[in-house]
C-alpha cells in the first residue's frame, strides 16, 4: 500500500512538473506524515472500529487525547478542588466534539501574529519556535494560547515548526459550547475565566505562551465564591 501510494505521488508532481526541491519537501513531509498517521491514528487502519458503537467510540476517542486535556487548566483546576465527575464529563464532550490533530511540516506555521485566534493549541510532539522580537524555542507537550479559551485573543507572535511536528487544536467555539451544556459547570467556567483574566490583567506584558496557574483553597470551598481560588500567571 505504501509503495503504491508514493507512486501515484510521484506520477502527479511529474504530471504537474512540480520542480526537484518542492517534489524532495513534499515527499519527505508525506513519508513523516505517513508513518505517524500509521503510528497515532491507528482507527485508521482497523475497519472493525466503526462497528462500535456510539457511546464506545465516544470512550475510545477519549482515551485518545484524555492526557493533553488534563493538561488544560481548567480541568486541573476541578480535579484539584474535587469536581472529577464534572471534569470527567466535560474532558469526554470535548474529545468527541471539539478536538482535532495535524501533522505539520517543518517551518509550518502554527499560528501567525495578528490573526484572530480560534483555537488553544497541544503541541504534542516535534519541534517549535516562538518569535516575538526574539526567538524562542518551545518545548512540546503543553498548550499554547490557552487564553483563546477565555477571552476575545490576537496572535502576537508567530509560532512555526522547526521539524515535522503534531499539533492537537481544540476550539474555543466548541469548548464553550460543552461548558454551557452543564449548568454547574457552567458557572465553574465563568468564575474561572474571571480569574484568568484577572490574572492575565495584572501582568504588563502576555505573550500567547503564558499560561495560568491554579491556587485553590485547600479547603475547597463552593466555586461560585470568587475568593475560592486564584489564577496565577507563568510566562
Amino acid at each position: 500500500e505504501h509503495r503504491q501510494q508514493f507512486r501515484k505521488l510521484r506520477r502527479y508532481l511529474t504530471y504537474f512538473q512540480v520542480d526537484a526541491d518542492l517534489s524532495e519537501r513534499v515527499t519527505h513531509f508525506l513519508e513523516r506524515a505517513y508513518v505517524l498517521d500509521r503510528e497515532g491514528r491507528p482507527e485508521s487502519e482497523v475497519p472493525l472500529l466503526a462497528l462500535l458503537s456510539k457511546p464506545m467510540q465516544r470512550e475510545l476517542r477519549f482515551a485518545r487525547y484524555e492526557g493533553c486535556l488534563r493538561e488544560i487548566g481548567f480541568s486541573r483546576y476541578l480535579s484539584h478542588c474535587g469536581h472529577g465527575p464534572a471534569e470527567l464529563l466535560a474532558l469526554r464532550h470535548l474529545a468527541t466534539h471539539a478536538i482535532s490533530q495535524s501533522t505539520l511540516a517543518a517551518k509550518d506555521a502554527v499560528f501567525e501574529a495578528g490573526s484572530v485566534a480560534y483555537d488553544a493549541h497541544f503541541l504534542a510532539h516535534g519541534s517549535f519556535e516562538y518569535v516575538l522580537n526574539m526567538s524562542q524555542r518551545v518545548e512540546h507537550q503543553r498548550w499554547v494560547s490557552e487564553m483563546t479559551l477565555w477571552t476575545p485573543w490576537l496572535h502576537l507572535g508567530d509560532l512555526t515548526t522547526s521539524e515535522d511536528s503534531g499539533v492537537v487544536s481544540l476550539s474555543a467555539n466548541n469548548f464553550f459550547d460543552c461548558m454551557r451544556r452543564w449548568w454547574n459547570l457552567f458557572e465553574m467556567a465563568q468564575a474561572y475565566a474571571r480569574e484568568y483574566v484577572k490574572s492575565m490583567s495584572s501582568f504588563a506584558a502576555v505573550t500567547d505562551l503564558w499560561q495560568g496557574v491554579v491556587l485553590a483553597d485547600e479547603h475547597r470551598p463552593s466555586l461560585r465564591s470568587s475568593g475560592s481560588f486564584q489564577v496565577l500567571g507563568r510566562l
